[in-house]
């Protein structure tokens, strides 16, 4: 077990511009919370400060950007960060009833002993596979007020990105910050490659797991763990009045009992989605781009009640826009049980001038 307390012993700081997703200059992000790890927006804490001492996990993600997501010109600036936050309720104080019979003694591991972990002995040479890139960035063709917006998009991806670790290996989550002080190199391998993977399940080994034995839910976290498809299905044929609501896109489903229902994304994940409209609302405020601050705006609208039309259409009406972004959970790559379900995903781009003339 790794305990919200595991997560806060960690060292929670980690400057973002080393792997390639925001810039590497010292106006960069870098990701801190009180409770969580890597990839968490410095900014967040000040505005959910009283959530915070609650906050226990976060996710990372590597998530494809289809082809119809990217226009056909060059980027000098590429920020992918696809994107949970597990909230851990405040444990109530127990006391033991009177004359109630002591529990005998287990022994548990002292607080500074390893997790005993059945990790794949080829790790090493699975890491060795991926190669760290740095992205470099340069602002020096961006106006203050420019710098300011990319912040705010960056953050934004930042929070998008904890819902999609909501969304994918919870476990998988908790295991990661419990090795953020690892020394020992198969832990730091193993961290290393859970960030990589986004979870236990090795993305280029048909999800097979890496670490543990338990294999890989079809539905992942956006289903109750571990669900079938042939309980799924008998379960729709016993309820056809809430097959719409399940099979929504933009809804995971959770038990209630022996029910399942439907909770949609601007509910489940709100506590993020709030900060992150936020965000995109005060980086339309910071652009000249008329049409651009537009789709922000409306982008802003769709996180908070799940209707994109409305900006997917703003999106696709921009003329040679300086900035393009992606904000929304369009990709079903996590959804192997139905695979209608969406994942959260982000891109922050943008343009270089001097190579997309080169295209006209």
């Amino acid at each position: 077990m790794y305990s919200r307390k595991d997560a806060e012993e960690g060292n929670c700081t980690q400057r973002v511009g080393e792997f390639g997703f925001v810039p590497s200059e010292p106006h960069g992000h870098q990701f801190k919370s009180p409770s969580c790890a890597n990839f968490y927006p410095s900014s967040l804490p000040s505005r959910i400060a009283s959530k915070a001492p609650r906050i226990s996990s976060l996710r990372f993600s590597t998530r494809p950007i289809s082809a119809f997501s990217l226009r056909a010109i060059p980027f000098a600036f590429f920020v992918a960060a696809a994107i949970g936050i597990a909230l851990a309720p405040a444990s109530a104080q127990q006391t033991t009833p009177p004359h109630q019979p002591t529990a005998p003694h287990i022994a548990r591991p002292a607080k500074n002993e390893p997790p005993r972990l059945d990790v794949a002995p080829d790790l090493a040479q699975r890491l060795a596979k991926f190669k760290p890139i740095h992205i470099g960035f340069d602002s020096t063709g961006l106006a203050d007020r420019e710098r300011k917006m990319v912040d705010k998009l960056v953050d934004a991806a930042g929070l998008l990105d904890c819902i999609y670790w909501r969304e994918s290996d919870p476990d998988g989550l908790k295991l990661y910050l419990s090795l953020a002080n690892a020394t020992d190199q198969r832990d730091r391998d193993l961290r290393e490659y859970l960030k990589i993977n986004g979870g236990r399940f090795d993305l280029i080994d048909d999800n097979k797991p890496f670490v543990g034995t338990a294999p890989m839910p079809p539905g992942r976290a956006l289903y109750p763990w571990g669900i079938t498809r042939g309980e799924f299905d008998a379960y729709v044929t016993e309820h056809p009045d809430q097959k719409g609501a399940l099979y929504d896109e933009h809804a995971i489903v959770r038990r209630n009992e022996s029910a399942l229902e439907a909770i949609p994304y601007h509910t489940a994940f709100r506590e993020f989605l709030v900060p992150m409209a936020k965000d995109l609302r005060e980086a339309s405020e910071l652009t000249d781009d008329a049409a651009f601050a537009k789709f922000l705006q409306l982008r802003a609208h769709a996180l908070l009640t799940d209707d994109y039309f409305a900006s997917d259409i703003a999106w696709l009406d921009l003329k040679n826009p300086k900035f393009d972004i992606i904000f929304a959970p369009y990709e079903t790559y996590l959804d192997n049980l139905l695979g209608v379900k969406t994942s959260y995903g982000a891109s922050v781009m943008i343009r270089n001038d001097a190579e997309s003339k080169k295209l006209e």
